[in-house]
């Protein structure tokens, strides 16, 4: 029974542990995004649990 609980404990970590990401694309030596890609940015980001991020990283 213990090895089945330490189990259970893990796959509920491993489970909660997970990173989202969302890439955007920008044009070739542009820095603003297309509306397309505005939409899905905004989209992604209403979809973020709150309570749950640690952190937004931008690289580029």
């Amino acid at each position: 029974m213990k090895p089945l609980t330490i189990f259970i404990c893990l796959l509920v970590q491993i489970i909660t542990a997970q990173n989202t990401t969302h890439d955007v694309f920008f044009e070739t030596d542009k820095y603003h995004i297309s509306e397309a890609e505005k939409q899905k940015l905004i989209r992604f980001i209403s979809t973020i649990d709150t309570s749950q991020t640690t952190a937004i990283s931008i690289f580029g």
